[in-house]
Parts: structure tokens; sequence; C-alpha cells
């Protein structure tokens, strides 16, 4: 009689149906809640891991442990004569002797387990495109590769992964690669891209932001202007920013004094006495107050705006020049002290004037004018 097949470890485990019944039985629990809207991690983690450890049992589980044996049907072939290569029982034919103590593979039943994890998977995925968009479920290095630069969502997902420093190295890569093509000055998707450049890291791209600050769109320009001044300037980024402001742009109003840009005071000095708008002149006063060292101008600055013909402007300049940090010179013209004194007859801001006049009093001709 021909040998008997063996038998192989797997029968001592737990039967593979069973097993197949549990991992559904997880999956359905898990349906059951994603119908109910509900979102259950846990139930689908753990039957993801139940099916995954169940394929790695079938493949890997049933090793031969120095027996001869066929690969295929499990025939105990160790009555083979030395050069006989092939099963006698399924016609299996082997490459050399060590064939035949290979691991048996138990591929339907793998298949089986895998099936329930796949469709695991796949609602993971469904759930979570559904409720945060399918760009949620892509790897870090497809989605840096694919995201459009133009504030789609795929885009927001981008930058929430790259903003909490979730992605690796490669992902981050290719986002740069993308980021550095994407500015340029025909771009229309230039802000958003300006918006992933990695923090700290703005010397590489000096020139592409120094080229969108004479962007005639002002988001484009403001843009630039905030992120270029993340790094330290150089002398052709500050040239670009005070010429931007002699064009007399908002945004550089906003950024010179955290950069102490002297060079655009005569350009704010302008900007003070000639914007059509009393906000940007109030702002413009507001950065020269805090330049250093005191422009030269600063005095004559203070008197366009005691003279402004809107009493904002007027109430701006009485609050600014009596801040600790302004440095206009006490000992003023008195075409100065006397335009503070005139054109500050509103309640609050003469309040105001009174007590700087008092604090300087006996150095200023604006007491006699405030009958101090």
């Amino acid at each position: 009689m021909p040998p008997a097949r063996t038998e192989t470890p797997t029968r001592t485990h737990l039967r593979w149906w069973f097993y197949f019944a549990m991992i559904g039985g997880l999956l359905a629990a898990y349906a059951l809640g994603a119908l109910q809207g509900e979102f259950q991690p846990a139930i689908l983690t753990v039957s993801a891991g139940a099916a995954a450890g169940w394929v790695a049992w079938c493949l890997f589980s049933d090793r031969a442990r120095g027996r001869l044996r066929c690969p295929r049907c499990g025939y105990d072939t160790s009555g083979n004569r030395e050069a006989d290569l092939t099963c006698p029982e399924c016609g299996k034919t082997v490459r050399s002797k060590r064939g035949f103590q290979r691991t048996k593979r138990h591929w339907r039943r793998a298949v089986v387990g895998a099936l329930p994890l796949l469709i695991g998977v796949g609602m993971w995925g469904h759930l979570m495109a559904k409720k945060h968009g399918w760009g949620r479920v892509l790897p870090d290095v497809v989605l840096a590769a694919i995201a459009p630069m133009d504030g789609k969502r795929l885009f927001h997902e981008l930058e929430e992964r790259l903003a909490e420093e979730k992605t690796g190295p490669v992902s981050e890569w290719i986002a740069q690669l993308r980021v550095r093509a994407t500015l340029t000055p025909e771009s229309k998707n230039w802000t958003d891209a300006a918006y992933l450049l990695p923090y700290g890291e703005m010397g590489r791209f000096q020139k592409q932001l120094i080229a969108g600050l004479s962007s005639t769109d002002p988001n484009v320009a403001e843009m630039a202007a905030g992120r270029l001044i993340e790094t330290p300037l150089s002398n052709d980024a500050r040239a670009a920013l005070v010429q931007a402001a002699t064009r007399g742009e908002k945004w550089v109003i906003e950024v010179a004094p955290e950069i102490n840009l002297v060079e655009a005071a005569p350009a704010l000095e302008q900007i003070v006495r000639s914007s059509e708008s009393v906000y940007v002149r109030t702002m413009a006063l507001g950065a020269l107050v805090q330049l250093r060292p005191a422009p030269a101008g600063l005095a004559e600055a203070f008197l366009a705006a005691f003279n402004d013909p809107e009493s904002r402007m007027r109430h701006g300049g009485a609050v600014m020049i009596l801040q600790p940090e302004c440095a206009v010179d006490t000992e003023s013209p008195a075409a100065l002290c006397g335009s503070f004194c005139q054109g500050l007859s509103e309640a609050t801001p003469r309040a105001s004037s009174i007590s700087w006049a008092r604090g300087n009093e006996g150095q200023t001709p604006a007491s006699p004018c405030l009958g101090l």
C-alpha cells in the first residue's frame, strides 16, 4: 500500500471555518455600527488583526520540520528514490530534494481569510472618505504627489499633515518639489503653494518670494512678505520691500516694524501725508513710531497727523505720541506743539495732550497752549 498522507500540524488548531466565522462576526458588528453612523475603530482593528493573523497562519505555520512531503498535497515522499523528484500522488515535480521540505502554503484558506480583511479595510476607507474626504485614506507620498495646489480638499489634507509633522521625509521632499514648481509669476495657485513652504527654510525660496513681492495680486504680495520675514533678509529682499513701500503697499506697513525696515521710513512718512485711507495713514504712523533708531522725519509725520482732516487720525497721533516707545523729540518745533494743542480739541485727545505736556512741563511750548 502507498504511504498515507501525513497529518499536518494545522489539524490540531481551530477549524478554519470557525476562525472565519469569528472574523465575520466582528465585521458584521462593525458593519452594524457603521450603518448606524457610529465609527468603531476598536472592532475594526481586532477583526483586521484576526484576519491578518489567520492569513499568516495559513501561509507560514505548516512547516515540514525535517519531514519529506509534497509541498502541494502533503504526501509522504520519504520512500521516493534519491533521484525521484516527482510526487507519486499529485505529480508535482520539485527542483531538488529540499523542495520536499518546503513549508506548505494553504492558499485557499488564506484567500478565505483575506476576504474579510479586504472587506474591513474597504469599509474603513469608505467611512473615512465619507467623513473627512477620500484624501484622508491616501498614503502621504501619494497625497503629496497628486494634491492640487489650488486650495481644494486634497490640498487642505496635505496642509494639515505637513503642519502636524505627520509626513515622512520622502513626502516632504515631493511636496517641496511641487511647491518650487508652483512658485512662478504666472501661477494661479501661488499663495497656496507658498503656504506649504516649511517653516524656517525660506532661504532656499527667497528668489521666488522676492518675485512675489512685485505681484499685482495683493494676496500674493502679502503672502510673499509674510513668509519672507521668517528668515534673515538679504539685501535684495530688503530693497524689494522698500520698493513695495514706495508703491504704498499696505502689507509693507504691517511687516516693517517686525523687521525694523528703517530704509522704508521716507516712504512711510509719505504714506502718512498722502494716503487716501485713514486706516493706512494711521498704520504708517504706528510703524514709524516702532522703528529704531527713530526716523528723522518722525516729528513732521506727527505734525501731519495732528493737522489731518480726519479726527481718527488726530486721535491716533495723540495716543501714539504718549506711548513709552515713541521717540519723538520732546523739544519739537513750536509748529508741532501748536498743532498738537489746536488740532486736538476733542475731549479724549485733549486729556491725552494735557498729560503729555504736563510730563514735559518747562521743556515744550505746548504748556501755554494748554493753560498749564
